[in-house]
């Protein structure tokens, strides 16, 4: 039942964008002068959701120059810190450490909306334990354990194509999809 309380909660926030501009309170007379120069922090909240691999992400987008961006997001799930119960998909001493610096190059920076191309590099160091459980293989047969210390380290590369949405508030969302 608890997982239903942090789901509604969740929900609730998605009407929310996904970043903040670092500025403060903004009038729309001083709208056009930020979108050149803005910097923001960043939460993205459907990595919490992820069933395999929950986790919060936070980071931080700072404006290099009209053209470029860069940033910098950390993220890191733990068994109590997720929003709902794992069942047996996640073991006993779940903990996953991700960072993920990540370069955008604005195709327009004179349009309200900021379209980019971005190249983003990730590390992600994941740990587990399960304990007394069946593992399936490919073939079908069954492997059972009493206990696995699982770990996996991985590094790659994602390029993306996005675009900041920007709003007369202090909000933006940036919405975005990709390759890697």
């Amino acid at each position: 039942m608890k997982y239903r309380f942090y789901l509604g909660i969740y929900f609730m926030l998605m009407i929310l964008p996904s970043s903040g501009n670092l500025k403060g309170e903004i009038s729309a007379s001083s709208l056009d002068s930020l979108r050149e120069n803005d910097s923001y922090f960043l939460i993205n909240l459907a990595t919490p959701l992820d069933p395999f691999n929950p986790r919060w992400r936070f980071g931080y987008l700072q404006n290099l120059n009209e053209d470029w961006k860069i940033g910098l997001n950390v993220g890191y799930g733990s068994r109590g810190l997720s929003l709902y119960e794992f069942g047996n998909i996640r073991g006993s001493h779940y903990q996953l450490i991700e960072i993920r610096p990540e370069i955008y190059w604005i195709i327009n920076p004179q349009r309200k909306t900021k379209r980019y191309l971005s190249g983003e590099l990730f590390y992600i160091s994941h740990k587990d334990v399960f304990k007394n459980g069946h593992y399936f293989r490919i073939k079908g047969e069954s492997i059972s354990y009493e206990q696995v210390d699982f770990q996996r380290q991985k590094f790659g590369l994602n390029l993306k194509f996005g675009a900041i949405i920007y709003s007369k508030s202090r909000f933006r969302v940036n919405i975005y999809g990709g390759w890697g």
